[in-house]
């Protein structure tokens, strides 16, 4: 009788996120995780994930092999070593979520990229204006950091370029302008 292998020697084991490692830290890391605490560290939905390997699935390919993510039982689990690449590559996980805790002012001294509908909900404008600013300028993005994601189907905010853009904004028509 010939043994066949069935686990490769890392998948083992399922190893804990530790509390105190960092996000970078993590994904150099190989090995087998619980979705759950790999989504809290990252900062990511778990559900999001789940949607992504339903509908890879859906369509006939393997979120195992192509992004380490499975459902086993009733656990989804990662393969750190194949959802790292995956994960740093999708533009999805780029996006940073707006803190509840944050107001209009803290929120515009953060970096990254964000969703306008939640920027929005910090600060004196609504998504309504900022969506018909980006319909009528072609230069949108790199003038005031706003504009419509085709793949992801959303409009998206680099806070470095927006932040700077309101402050003067806000700033001048205080004076009047």
């Amino acid at each position: 009788m010939v043994k066949k292998k069935i686990f490769e020697p890392i998948e083992m084991e399922l190893k804990d996120v530790s509390s105190e490692i960092l996000p970078e830290e993590l994904l150099k890391q190989d090995g087998i995780y619980l979705m759950n605490p790999v989504a809290k560290k990252l900062g990511i939905d778990s559900a999001d994930l789940r949607k992504k390997a339903k509908d890879m699935l859906a369509q006939g390919r393997s979120p195992w092999t192509e992004m380490g993510v499975r459902k086993t039982l009733s656990v989804w689990i990662i393969r750190m070593k194949t959802f790292a690449p995956y994960f740093e590559s999708d533009k999805y996980f780029k996006i940073l979520r707006v803190n509840p805790k944050w107001d209009g002012n803290e929120l515009l001294t953060k970096k990254g990229l964000f969703y306008l509908t939640d920027v929005c909900r910090k600060i004196p404008f609504t998504p309504h204006q900022f969506r018909h600013q980006v319909r009528q300028n072609p230069n949108s993005r790199t003038e005031y950091g706003v504009w419509w994601d085709d793949d992801l189907k959303h409009y998206l905010v680099n806070m470095d370029v927006f932040s700077k853009w309101v402050i003067d904004l806000w700033i001048n028509r205080r004076k009047g302008f």
